[in-house]
């Protein structure tokens, strides 16, 4: 699936960071929504993915919860087989906001997967708490359509997936 596409979080740029950002982090919760445009059907089309989320239980100097913009486009097109199927990739870039006073962490990433049999991401940060590091963890997707008509058709293209997490957000 096109959010298939989006798995792989890049390394930071090391900047002036506190000792303890330099340790890294580990989240045990990972939730969100991702918006899919123009919307998978049964024609191949090259998609833009906006992922909303928020970490919980997390560990280290930032604070126990954070919440996270990603922003990717699929490499090649791609339609809703990609549901079931490893179909495709996605790259872009992430923002992962922490508690007041901690700063926000911006990187690059990538997305590798199937939103059902589970997404990994990889991304390197290149600013902010944890530059230099990279994160690691895996999703999975649950399609919501809101259209009439069969799922995956011109009428109810897929264009949101429900998030969970399936292993830690890794900050390492």
């Amino acid at each position: 699936m096109a959010l298939a596409a989006a798995a792989a979080l890049g390394a930071l740029a090391l900047t002036a960071m506190p000792a303890s950002a330099a340790e890294g982090t580990s989240c045990a919760t990972d939730s969100g929504t991702a918006k899919v445009s123009p919307g998978l059907t049964g024609v191949a089309k090259v998609q833009k993915i906006t992922i909303k989320g928020a970490l919980g239980e997390c560990t280290g100097s930032t604070g126990s919860t954070a919440k996270y913009v990603v922003h990717l486009t699929t490499s090649a097109p791609v339609t809703c087989l990609s549901l079931e199927t490893a179909g495709g990739a996605a790259e872009g870039t992430a923002v992962i906001k922490w508690g007041k006073g901690h700063g926000n962490s911006l990187g690059t990433l990538s997305i590798s997967g199937s939103p059902t049999s589970g997404l990994a991401l990889a991304a390197s940060l290149t600013a902010g708490p944890f530059a230099g590091l990279g994160v690691s963890t895996t999703i999975t997707g649950e399609p919501v359509f809101t259209g009439t008509g069969f799922p995956c058709t011109m009428q109810n293209p897929l264009k949101q997936l429900k998030l969970t997490g399936t292993s830690p957000f890794v900050i390492s």
